[in-house]
């Protein structure tokens, strides 16, 4: 269903056409979509998802989509994963990674993620 949709905005005149990385991004998808709670893709693939009728269709995996535009979002759901995380867990989640692995989920993650809508960590750029 998604290169049908992207060959119906061709065919409806979109003028861009789909980027280089299009054919890999289908791929990782159609592998990936099915077995996975959540997805970071690039924002033109997942704007393709969010439309209809592909939305209705990512709905039946219930799998979360995310894109550079969209990161806030993305943040508050794993903020909601590390929140909902049990003592438990995370003690075993320190046992096997060991003592580095505490702190927040802020704290892990790399200063500087390039252009796609973070400038530093927990700083995002609104992109519309």
């Amino acid at each position: 269903m998604l290169c049908a949709a992207i060959a119906t905005k061709a065919v409806a005149g979109q003028k861009r056409p789909p980027s280089r990385g299009m054919t890999s991004d289908v791929s990782i998808v159609a592998a990936f979509l099915p077995y996975c709670d959540a997805m970071l893709l690039d924002n033109e693939i997942a704007a393709y998802l969010r439309e209809e009728p592909l939305a209705s269709e990512v709905a039946r995996y219930d799998t979360m989509i995310f894109s550079p535009n969209k990161m806030n979002a993305m943040m508050e759901y794993l903020h909601g994963i590390e929140a909902a995380a049990s003592r438990e867990h995370l003690a075993r989640v320190r046992e096997v990674y060991g003592p580095r692995w505490g702190g927040t989920l802020r704290d892990r993650l790399p200063q500087r993620l390039g252009n796609d809508g973070i400038r530093e960590v927990g700083q995002v750029v609104s992109a519309g």
